[in-house]
């Protein structure tokens, strides 16, 4: 029996139909996107294997940027790479970790990520593109990976906010005007920046 046959023989029933329609819907709709993320997943597999990777640019991650996680420290640099859209910085950051380990999140019109859920049980490696130096400011204690919690979604209220740590987390910030934004930056906001990132400006295609 399909869903829809099943959801309509459902709503015959008269008694508690409504509520266990709203179950049937849900459960489907969790159905639908573990179904979609398994594709998604399967793809990003297969995409990765076509993958050649620019030989001085891994140098340099793997040389200045990886190396800070061979030991535990009260904080890590974020990773920037920096430069034109289609260069390939934010699949080419997916190629250091599996498929699974990683999370992409939209920055371009936020005042901070929305980090919900995240933690190094579920990830690696977290990608934040277009993210600007002030959303970094914001959050400065958490932007350098300390072994700590720190408090999310503040508001008036407070009602939504949550907690999150990204201790052991690569964080790379991928942009195309983040060298650009950091020049508009009061002089000690932007020594903390420098102190605190492994910057490498990106000129080209990052895969051959």
């Amino acid at each position: 029996m399909t869903y829809l046959n099943a959801r309509s023989e459902m709503l015959r029933c008269g008694r508690n139909a409504k509520q266990k329609v709203a179950d049937m819907d849900w459960v489907e709709e969790q159905n639908l996107r573990r179904r979609e993320e398994e594709r998604l997943q399967s793809a990003r597999v297969r995409i990765q294997t076509t993958y050649t990777k620019t030989p001085c640019i891994y140098r340099a991650i793997v040389m200045e940027y990886l190396p800070q996680f061979r030991s535990e420290s009260d904080r890590t640099p974020f990773l920037v790479l920096c430069g034109e859209s289609y260069y390939g910085k934010t699949a080419y950051m997916k190629t250091f970790v599996s498929p699974t380990r990683y999370k992409e999140i939209n920055c371009s019109a936020c005042q901070e990520p929305a980090l919900q859920g995240v933690s190094k049980e579920n990830i690696d490696l977290l990608i934040l593109d277009e993210c600007t130096p002030e959303v970094v400011l914001r959050q400065r204690g958490l932007m350098q990976s300390r072994p700590e919690m720190f408090t999310l979604g503040c508001s008036a209220t407070n009602k939504f906010t949550y907690q999150v740590s990204l201790f052991g987390i690569m964080v790379v910030i991928t942009s195309n005007l983040w060298v650009k934004n950091c020049e508009r930056l009061a002089s000690e906001d932007l020594k903390w920046i420098q102190r605190n990132q492994v910057l490498i400006e990106v000129n080209s295609f990052m895969f051959e």
